[in-house]
């Protein structure tokens, strides 16, 4: 429990869990005491009176509210551990009560990372996650089967027999949301499955992983991140810390669900593989070289230099070239996860935001908009998981593909906003634990969406002078909160657009002051003191309006005063209409 406490980076959310584990931790509680929870060690008449005793605690208000407010995950822990070894001190009397109270711990921190795993905050909270697998891990070193009566020295893993493995497409969902989303019948699907699941396999899977991990221990290859691929070593170590913990919780995934086959294999160094020809298609991992900063003096060289900026929605996933000088290559990791990351987020948008059955996303701090599916999001999660993405790389290629639609004008403001809010609530967003190739790549996202929103402003001011104007609120919100207010963003010339604007709305107010006096009489025998009257209320009304409308400069540093301009053109042109008359 030490360690679980205390394995805590720096500016981390560290152990503290989602506001909204609680509620959903409390059904699984109830299901395991009811015996409905799936999973033969959790049907064990032991397992369900320690987990009752701990609901009982659980539902108290005082305990419930303190943790709530505390969100501590190592209070739960110690106190189911303590409702636990009073529950075993009744019905045990010698000490074997002592490691059997570590078995129901670990079902315990079992079911809270379930319910991480489940509302798919693995992403959003790493470290917890992590922590609960090692200490999981921790408490089963003498595996116990809890679902019999065996002795103390069995090594049986505590959890139920896996299932008969299934190649039915119909049996796997997320195959039918990836035939949805890439418009691919589940005819094909089944094919290829058929085709190759000889090399499609468990132990594929595992040996990807291993190799991936030798990769990382190296340190010098290209086939993962390294060091040079930060800014400093603290984002790097900082990376680094969670990488491994969270490879070790996959390969004890993999192994659980065939454990008689694939246990052995966790041993040893891994064998350089060969995949089959349609899979030889490799490339260097995309983070680096390819991710210089924008301050190198060699920046022309990086397919990510600022001063040279790509856009990846232009790359194609499969024309990559074959390199045959790769030691271990990957049979689920593509060439260039990157890149088949950002193909899928966008095949994702695209059909989501198409789909007219697709119910709202409920975004903290946005209006309710429809952006991606649960399947969506389970596809995308699964990627950066096998693919091993960081979880700040999935937002960046996230807001690439959405700068892509809303410049095609195929999201609005308001899904703009929604999609920027949803990117920065799946991640802390510190760019300072980015790799290089990831802040620059943000740099051009920030810089594209900013010159697309500046333009959006001019048209609408374009309607300012007219009855019912379009209101650019939405745009300022935008342009303050997500853009001038980022440390990534560097403002260009402003200069310029400033005095676009400015020329363009006293043109425009030019022309709405010669349509009001085009309404007087063209005789100028037939002009009154009234016709100038209502002239001047006319354009007294117009002022007064846009007076409510924009009761502050535009921009902070964009001084441009539609009142002043409206009423400076009015005089030229009343004194120019006293002088024909």
């Amino acid at each position: 429990m030490r360690d679980f406490s205390s394995h805590t980076s720096r500016g981390s959310k560290g152990n503290k869990f989602p506001k909204g584990f609680l509620p959903a931790l409390q059904p699984k509680l109830e299901g395991v005491v009811m015996g409905r929870e799936p999973g033969a060690e959790y049907k064990d008449a032991a397992v369900k009176r320690t987990f009752g005793a701990f609901y009982a605690a659980f539902r108290e208000p005082r305990f419930y509210e303190g943790v709530a407010k505390s969100r501590r995950a190592e209070d739960l822990v110690l106190i189911f551990y303590s409702s636990a070894t009073k529950e075993l001190q009744k019905v045990k009397q010698d000490d074997s009560w002592k490691w059997l109270s570590d078995r129901h711990v670990a079902l315990f921190v079992r079911l809270m990372y379930s319910v991480i795993k489940d509302k798919d905050w693995i992403g959003s909270y790493p470290e917890l996650a992590s922590q609960l697998a090692t200490l999981e891990s921790k408490l089963l070193q003498h595996d116990q089967n809890l679902a019999e009566e065996t002795p103390r020295t069995s090594t049986a893993m505590v959890m139920a027999p896996p299932a008969p493995l299934s190649y039915n497409v119909n049996d796997m969902p997320l195959v039918k949301v990836v035939a949805r989303i890439f418009g691919v019948s589940l005819q094909t699907c089944q094919q290829d499955i058929n085709v190759n699941k000889s090399v499609w396999t468990e132990k594929a899977a595992l040996m990807d992983m291993k190799a991936y991990s030798n990769n990382l221990s190296l340190g010098n290859t290209r086939r993962t991140l390294r060091s040079d691929d930060f800014d400093t070593d603290e984002a790097w170590e900082a990376w680094r810390k969670l990488e491994t913990p969270a490879l070790s919780q996959i390969m004890l995934e993999i192994v659980q669900s065939n454990p008689s086959e694939l246990a052995k294999t966790t041993s040893g160094p891994s064998p350089i593989t060969a995949r089959p020809q349609s899979l030889q298609q490799s490339n260097a991992y995309p983070y680096h070289d390819l991710s210089r900063s924008s301050t190198s003096s060699d920046a022309s060289s990086s397919m990510y230099g600022f001063d040279h900026p790509v856009d990846m929605g232009n790359f194609d996933v499969f024309s990559t070239a074959a390199d045959d000088t790769l030691d271990t290559p990957y049979t689920y990791i593509p060439p260039d996860p990157r890149v088949y990351f950002r193909h899928v987020v966008e095949k994702c948008l695209s059909h989501d935001l198409q789909d007219p059955d697709l119910l709202p996303m409920d975004i903290p701090g946005a209006d309710p908009t429809v952006l991606l599916s649960k399947g969506s999001l389970d596809i995308l999660t699964e990627c950066c998981v096998r693919w091993r993405i960081p979880q700040f790389s999935r937002s960046i290629l996230f807001m690439d593909a959405v700068r892509k639609f809303y410049q095609d004008q195929g999201i609005d403001l308001v899904t703009l906003d929604a999609a920027w809010l949803y990117a920065k609530g799946a991640t802390d967003f510190d760019w300072r634990t980015w790799t290089i190739a990831d802040q620059n790549l943000y740099r051009q996202i920030l810089s594209s969406i900013h010159d697309n929103l500046l333009r959006d402003l001019y048209d609408l001011l374009q309607h300012a002078f007219d009855s019912k104007s379009k209101p650019i609120g939405r745009v300022m919100y935008i342009l303050n909160q997500h853009i001038y207010e980022d440390p990534l963003f560097t403002s260009g010339n402003l200069e310029s657009y400033v005095e676009q604007l400015k020329e363009g709305l006293r043109s425009r107010a030019s022309e709405v002051l010669k349509e009001i006096v085009s309404e007087l009489p063209q005789d100028r025998n037939e002009l009154d003191p009234f016709h100038l009257v209502e002239l001047t209320q006319k354009i007294i009304k117009l002022a007064e309006k846009i007076s409510k409308r924009f009761k502050e400069p535009i921009m902070e540093y964009v001084l441009v005063d539609l009142r002043l301009l409206i009423f400076c053109v009015f005089f030229i042109v009343n004194i120019l209409t006293w002088k024909s008359i």
